[in-house]
């Protein structure tokens, strides 16, 4: 995302990365964690 950023020129503070950082690390840990248990769910492992 920096890279898209310093393509167009644009400034961004720190504190958003880290923001978006917070919002999207444990949403994805949440799915992946589900997703997994939902596999094992199904095929019955």
């Amino acid at each position: 995302m920096r890279r898209i950023v310093r393509e167009h020129d644009a400034e961004v503070a720190p504190g958003e990365f880290t923001l978006l950082g917070l919002l999207v690390v444990p949403a994805a840990l949440v799915l992946s964690v589900v997703a997994l248990w939902l596999s094992l769910h199904v095929l019955g492992s």
